[in-house]
């Protein structure tokens, strides 16, 4: 499975640049099935912890790193929880 929103039509499923969406999929094969050292996924939560203050994410294929691109990161939003959670914890 690969993301491929950001070369399709959000009215049709069906992708009219083909090149980019096979080149995603065909890296996703060389990670998964023939375990490549690429990244091949965009990035994935691997764990959560809760230190007092602060929750400290975890990800798997940040390809380095993850950036707040342009400004500060002022919030964000778990998947599958309730709330999104914006600026300094209580």
């Amino acid at each position: 499975m690969a993301v491929i929103t950001d070369f399709g039509d959000q009215h049709n499923i069906h992708p009219v640049q083909k090149e980019p969406v096979g080149a995603r999929l065909a890296l996703a094969a060389l990670g998964i099935a023939y375990h490549e050292k690429i990244e091949y996924s965009g990035p994935v939560l691997k764990r959560v912890k809760i230190e007092e203050t602060q929750i400290v994410l975890t990800f798997d294929h940040v390809d380095g790193g993850l950036v707040a691109n342009g400004n500060e990161l002022t919030g964000f939003a778990i998947c599958g929880s309730d709330k999104n959670l914006r600026g300094p914890m209580p």
